[in-house]
């Protein structure tokens, strides 16, 4: 089984994480992609894990409804534990073949166990007719209020009026018994977006931030940060973007200790970097951070890191490059489709790129980049070479960082098959999906001046 999850017949969307019983249940949206096998629509599925590598898969908990019900595709929600063995969960009801009542409604299913839920038939909420769009009414999030004790949902909503791509925004309604709930009224309104998909709300320190996942040509899971769960809600100094285009969805979870992000990495259209991205994929989890000016960084799991425990290949120092040139150092070692390689990256002045080549085929001279550029302040993904007229479609993985020369920059990457992730020094994360070149070597590079990779291991992973 892969270190980034995907079930065995199907694609995993939209994760719903909820720690109890000493475990994380990952609950999840459950794409066949194989409407001749399976019809249409999405069930709920359960994962139950402690270190984000090894997966009780508890199947089915929450099945799609008929064609002419409005959960035929049962989508995002969230689990909320009222009492001891009474667990609530609000989701999604989606059904696009409507056409005289609303496409999307909340509604509620109940477990005392967390395995085994009775939908509520009874109970639904729609959008109300005044203010906001029928059709856009989902991803309800439910919490406690830190200072009322009431019980909150938030939910990503679109107001009738306004910019077209400019209308999502986030409401909340409050509740005494979370059968009953109130008007809603706007919670965050940036006039940015088209729709806030899957918020979240924690807090960590002394800040509150708010998750959402930007529903648009971008695909991206944005953060915002206040002082109150309450907001105002403010974009942080590094831009309040989390991973890249190639993770979406994201919500969170803490076991008292640590806070952890779950997403999932897309997949690409016919298994062809040059296609577009698709909604669904495999899981990759980060662990968030608090930095000193109350930004997030992610950063890989231990748990996920100590998976790959074989040892195949560690060199003190490789140093590659030269002045006004591009040159590559290749380590001896067949790392195969899953691995990871640590490293701490050193340039001089005059470099304008350093960083890891995956998969460099030979002949081709051709390859899939994680790569420094010092003179831009970014970390980016990207398939070397871009041929004349003819692009690859990787836009957007990109990061901006601050950088300076001769010091170290720590570097991880991992690779399990087509997925890969990495980290950068500072919280930086950056996932991609790479399909051409399976089974190709590393290569480190250095351009325009010269690199020091010290302290380098590539280790490959425990499968269990």
């Amino acid at each position: 089984m892969s270190i980034f999850y995907k079930p065995l017949d199907g694609w995993a969307a939209d994760f719903i994480p909820f720690y109890d019983k000493g475990a994380f249940h990952l609950f999840y949206l459950h794409d066949y992609r194989d409407h001749a096998h399976y019809g249409e629509g999405t069930p709920w599925r359960l994962l139950r894990t402690n270190d984000f590598r090894r997966f009780d898969e508890l199947g089915e908990v929450i099945p799609r409804g008929r064609t002419d019900e409005q959960d035929l595709y049962v989508f995002t929600g969230s689990v909320f534990k009222k009492n001891i063995g009474d667990y609530w969960l609000f989701y999604t009801g989606h059904n696009p073949h409507f056409t005289d009542k609303p496409v999307q409604k909340v509604l509620l299913a109940r477990s005392n166990d967390l395995v085994h839920w009775i939908k509520v038939e009874e109970f639904s909420l729609q959008a109300p007719s005044q203010g906001f769009e029928p059709d856009d009414w989902r991803d309800p999030f439910v919490y406690i209020h830190p200072v009322t004790g009431k019980y909150q949902m938030l939910l990503a909503a679109r107001k009738k009026s306004g910019g077209s791509r400019h209308r999502g925004c986030t409401v909340i309604l409050e509740s005494e018994d979370l059968l009953h709930w109130s008007e809603p009224r706007i919670f965050w309104d940036p006039n940015l977006f088209f729709t806030h998909e899957c918020p979240d709300l924690f807090q960590m320190g002394s800040h509150w931030y708010l998750l959402f996942s930007e529903f648009s040509y971008k695909r991206v899971t944005h953060y915002r940060i206040a002082d109150t769960a309450d907001g105002p809600w403010r974009t942080p100094a590094d831009g309040g973007v989390i991973d890249g285009p190639a993770f979406y969805a994201a919500k969170t979870a803490t076991d008292g200790k640590n806070r952890y992000l779950f997403g999932w990495n897309p997949t690409k259209a016919d298994q062809s970097d040059d296609n577009p991205w698709q909604w669904g994929g495999n899981l990759v989890v980060h662990q968030l951070h608090v930095r000193n000016d109350g930004t997030l960084g992610l950063y890989l799991p231990k748990t996920v890191a100590d998976a790959y425990s074989k040892t195949v290949f560690t060199a003190p120092t490789f140093a590659v490059g030269e002045a006004g040139s591009c040159r590559y150092g290749f380590p001896a070692v067949d790392v195969g489709d899953a691995y990871r390689i640590s490293c701490d990256i050193t340039f001089d002045g005059t470099v304008t790129q350093a960083g890891v080549a995956i998969r460099y085929d030979d002949e081709k001279d051709d390859s899939y980049w994680y790569a420094i550029e010092p003179k831009n302040d970014r970390f980016r993904f990207d398939k070397y070479p871009n041929e004349a007229w003819h692009f690859t479609n990787f836009l957007g993985l990109t990061k901006k960082i601050h950088v300076v020369p001769d010091r170290p920059y720590h570097l991880d990457i991992l690779v399990d098959g087509d997925v890969c992730v990495a980290w950068f020094e500072g919280g930086h994360a950056l996932s991609s999906r790479m399909y051409q070149n399976r089974g190709g070597r590393l290569a480190l590079i250095s351009i325009e001046g010269k690199t020091k990779f010290e302290n380098i291991t590539i280790n490959v992973p425990e499968r269990v």
